[in-house]
């Protein structure tokens, strides 16, 4: 079972896939009349504060172990928090493929094959 899990996650990630794509391209043309107004100025206000907030959290974590005794390098907690996004967002995904699996389950089931 343990060689077979990394075919079935990437056929369930695949399967995933072909669904939101033909999702989307059910929805296109209701896609193309919306009218999308991306603003440059707002999205950079984001993407700062998304960046702001990464350096905050970065920063208490070395004020914590400061007071703690401890001491971390700026560049060693960004390594080890960038780690850590990484395996939350590896975890997320796997989530994601066993609950699309059962997404696929129940469908076979409603359409009775």
């Amino acid at each position: 079972m343990a060689r077979l899990r990394p075919w079935l996650q990437t056929g369930i990630f695949v399967l995933a896939v072909v669904f939101l794509g033909a999702l989307i391209a059910t929805q296109w043309q209701q896609l193309q009349a919306y009218p999308w107004q991306i603003e440059i100025g707002w999205l950079l206000l984001a993407l700062a504060l998304l960046w702001l907030t990464w350096l905050l959290e970065l920063n208490q974590w070395r004020f914590i172990l400061g007071r703690l005794g401890g001491s971390l390098r700026f560049g060693e907690a960004a390594r080890q928090s960038a780690q850590e996004h990484r395996q939350r967002w590896e975890e997320g995904i796997g989530y994601l493929e066993r609950e699309t699996f059962d997404a696929f389950l129940q469908l076979l089931s409603l359409i009775h094959i």
